[in-house]
């Protein structure tokens, strides 16, 4: 819609959602997601003309976002822990999310990754798959859209989701 979104900090509200037309009156903030501090809006995907990002609220942590562009329609999607990437299926109408969780514990260390997926038209994500990773090196977790198709990688593998639990799946193991 001819519309860039961006963020910026205007020195008085912090690191929060920024959008523009190209003009001057039309570039503004659309909303301080967090009053008590920045949002830091980042990873931002446009899918459907609506905006998600993952934005980090001051005592509550990441959550996904979206946005239409107006303070009214910048709302919280869900909680998550640590969002690595974000990316979009057009044909199948799904937003997809990596979340990773730090495990800690006294006999192992690692990290659980998580797939997560929204389809529109539906009131909330899924999650698809969850992979632990007992090593402390940080976990890899690109991402590839295609028409049908997310592929991502997870514990030195490759996966591919059609948006469903069932439709989720190892394609091969690298050693």
């Amino acid at each position: 819609n001819n519309v860039l979104f961006f963020t910026a900090d205007d020195g008085k509200n912090g690191a929060e959602l920024w959008r523009s037309d190209g003009s001057e009156t039309g570039t503004f903030m659309v909303k301080d997601i967090d009053p008590e501090g920045s949002a830091h809006p980042s990873m931002l995907c446009v899918a459907q003309n609506v905006l998600f990002f993952k934005a980090t609220i001051k005592g509550e942590g990441e959550s996904l976002w979206q946005s239409d562009g107006t303070a009214a329609g910048t709302v919280k999607v869900s909680a998550a822990n640590s969002i690595r990437n974000i990316g979009f299926v057009e044909n199948k109408h799904t937003l997809f999310w990596v979340d990773i969780k730090e495990i800690s514990g006294k006999m192992a260390m690692g990290f659980k990754m998580e797939l997560w997926a929204f389809t529109f038209g539906t009131k909330a994500p899924v999650l698809l798959v969850g992979v632990y990773q007992n090593s402390s090196a940080w976990p890899s977790s690109a991402f590839a859209c295609g028409n049908n198709t997310m592929f991502f990688s997870l514990e030195n593998a490759l996966w591919k989701s059609d948006g469903s639990a069932s439709g989720t799946a190892k394609i091969k193991s690298i050693p």
